[in-house]
């Protein structure tokens, strides 16, 4: 999935683009989601991601699955549900709840 990474970077500023910022270095994993969000309706996801790469493919996901969809069915988004669609392991539901918070801070942005 990574190989094949869409939604990596940031998106550029503006005044529909909402930032989210989750995890700490010291703990390993930062995850940072934009959403692009005019009308209450994702346009456009975009992630930066340091450290394991399940929270990489997660956030990738998610950026993808959130493309086109409302901001009611962003705030639903768990992690579980973004490792059950990837078919991870539940060890990597850690970082999974990392991108969980990014797009909760996203969101509430």
């Amino acid at each position: 999935m990574l190989a094949e990474a869409r939604h990596v970077g940031p998106l550029r500023r503006g005044p529909d683009v909402r930032h989210g910022r989750a995890g700490a270095v010291n703990r390993g994993t930062v995850v940072e989601i934009w959403l692009q969000v005019p009308a209450h309706q994702v346009v456009a996801a975009a992630f930066l991601a340091f450290g394991e790469p399940a929270a990489a493919a997660c956030a990738e996901w998610t950026c993808g699955w959130l493309e086109g969809r409302p901001m009611a069915e962003a705030e639903a988004l768990t992690g579980l549900a973004m490792v059950e669609a990837l078919g991870l392991p539940q060890s990597a539901l850690g970082m999974a709840l990392i991108v969980e918070d990014a797009v909760r801070a996203a969101v509430a942005g």
